[in-house]
C-alpha cells in the first residue's frame, strides 16, 4: 500500500467514525424523545438501530485492522491508527446508552418513564447529546483541534444537568415514588456518560493532531 492510499485510508476510517458519531447522535435524540413523550414507537426505532450500530462498529475495526496489517505505521500514523480504535469504541458505547434509555421507556410503558416536570430536563440534555456528537463528529472528519476542544467545553453544561436530576431526585420533598427517583438517577447517568465519550472522542482527536499524552487516555 503505499502512502498516499494508507492516508486515503485512514481518512476513511475518520469519515466513518464521523457517521458513527451522527448515528449516535440520532439515536440519543429519539431516545429522548421516547422517553419525555411516551413514544414507544421511537422507542422500538432505536432499538432496532443497536444492529446498524454493530455493524458500522465492526467495519471501522476492520479497518484498523487491515492498516496495521498492510502497512506498519509509525510516529504519527501509528498514533491516528490506534486512537481511532479508542474512538470507535465511545461512539459504540455512545449509542448503545441511547439504547438504554429507549429500553427505559419500553420497560415503563404505558406509563411514562419520567415525571411531567422533569422532562425539560431531559429533553435539554438530548439537545445537547445530540449537539455534542456532530462536533464530535465533525472535529473527526476535519482533524480540527478547535472544534474538538468546543465538545470537552460543553461536557460541563450535561454535568450541571445531572447533578440537578440528582439533587430533585433525592430531595425529601420528592413526590413521585421511589421508582420514578432511580429511574431518573440511572437515566440521568446515561446521558451524562454520552456527554463523557464524546468528550474522550474530541480529546483523542486532540491527541491525534497535536500528540500531547494528556489527550491519549480519557473517559
Amino acid at each position: 500500500m503505499t502512502r498516499e492510499a494508507f492516508h486515503a485510508q485512514l481518512d476513511a476510517l475518520a469519515e466513518h467514525s464521523g457517521s458513527m458519531c451522527m448515528l449516535a447522535g440520532g439515536l440519543l435524540e429519539q431516545a429522548t424523545r421516547s422517553a419525555c413523550d411516551t413514544d414507544p414507537a421511537a422507542a422500538q426505532w432505536v432499538v432496532a438501530g443497536a444492529v446498524e450500530l454493530d455493524r458500522q462498529r465492526g467495519h471501522a475495526e476492520e479497518l484498523v485492522v487491515r492498516l496495521l496489517a498492510l502497512q506498519a505505521p509509525v510516529a504519527s500514523d501509528l498514533r491516528r491508527v490506534v486512537s481511532a480504535l479508542w474512538i470507535v469504541g465511545d461512539v459504540h458505547r455512545m449509542g448503545v446508552l441511547a439504547i438504554h434509555v429507549a429500553q427505559a421507556t419500553l420497560r415503563r410503558y404505558p406509563e411514562p418513564v419520567l415525571p411531567v416536570t422533569i422532562r425539560p430536563v431531559f429533553a435539554r440534555m438530548g439537545q445537547i447529546g445530540g449537539q455534542l456528537a456532530g462536533h464530535a463528529a465533525a472535529a473527526l472528519r476535519a482533524r480540527d483541534v478547535a472544534l474538538a476542544q468546543a465538545v470537552s467545553a460543553r461536557d460541563p453544561e450535561m454535568d450541571r444537568l445531572h447533578r440537578e436530576l440528582l439533587a430533585a431526585a433525592l430531595d425529601p420533598s420528592w413526590p413521585y415514588g421511589v421508582a420514578a427517583a432511580i429511574d431518573v438517577c440511572l437515566l440521568g447517568r446515561f446521558y451524562d456518560r454520552f456527554a463523557d465519550h464524546a468528550a474522550g472522542v474530541a480529546d483523542r482527536v486532540i491527541y491525534q493532531v497535536t500528540g500531547n499524552p494528556r489527550h491519549a487516555d480519557t473517559a
